[in-house]
């Protein structure tokens, strides 16, 4: 049974994903790397710009030391949030989700995101009252797919509540393969919704869904 919900951010709840990619391909052609959104999606897509920078700098032979990645990591902060007053909308149907389970269960967002990247957004959308918390990248030392941020989730659900979850009663909603295999090496169930993926690349999910468009919020009672 269903007692609490966790959400990825970026390309689960905020269409994102495509405006990382043009800042991160921005910032690595200062240092003479060309990415594509082939390589983005197929070797990238979910981890953690700390894990990002460290692996596609060492990918294409650039990578220098940590200081280069700390540097790379603030200057794509700073071009990030300047570019999202007007470039980023909500999925399809999430809001309308969000607003059917408001209340019903304890709801959480767990990504690879930085926090100060997904509370911008989150109160330009007017959205954060329909989370109870995040646990972002800033919380943790391993990204996607890694489990730790699941977990952690996990760990502060059972902090703020007097009866205890365990991980087989969260619902992870993800658009990523290492965001699926987070969730269930974390032992939680997990929705795909292909936003960023197809439905056969991301079929490891419990259920697959194109949108929360075509999500009844009464399938969760009997889940």
């Amino acid at each position: 049974m269903i007692k609490a919900i966790i959400f990825d951010f970026d390309g689960v709840v905020v269409d994102s994903e495509p405006l990382h990619l043009k800042v991160f391909q921005q910032v690595l052609r200062d240092v003479g790397v060309s990415l594509s959104k082939e390589d983005y999606i197929l070797k990238y897509l979910a981890f953690d710009d700390k894990t990002f920078f460290t692996n596609s700098l060492s990918d294409f032979g650039k990578y220098e030391s940590p200081q280069q990645v700390e540097q790379l990591i603030n200057k794509k902060s700073r071009i990030f949030e300047a570019l999202i007053e007007d470039s980023i909308k909500v999925f399809p149907g999430v809001r309308e989700f969000l607003q059917n389970i408001n209340g019903n269960y304890p709801v959480a967002i767990g990504s690879g995101a930085l926090r100060s990247e997904i509370e911008i957004i989150l109160n330009k959308l007017n959205m954060e009252k329909y989370f109870d918390f995040i646990v972002s990248a800033d919380e943790v030392e391993n990204c996607k797919p890694n489990p730790e941020v699941y977990l952690k989730v996990l760990d502060e659900f059972n902090s703020r509540n007097d009866f205890q979850l365990m991980a087989e009663e969260c619902l992870v909603f993800e658009d990523a393969v290492y965001g699926i295999q987070a969730a269930k090496s974390a032992g939680m169930k997990c929705v795909g919704i292909s936003n960023s993926y197809n439905s056969d690349e991301i079929k490891d999910a419990d259920l697959v869904f194109e949108s929360f468009e075509k999500i009844n919020p009464d399938f969760l009672t009997n889940f």
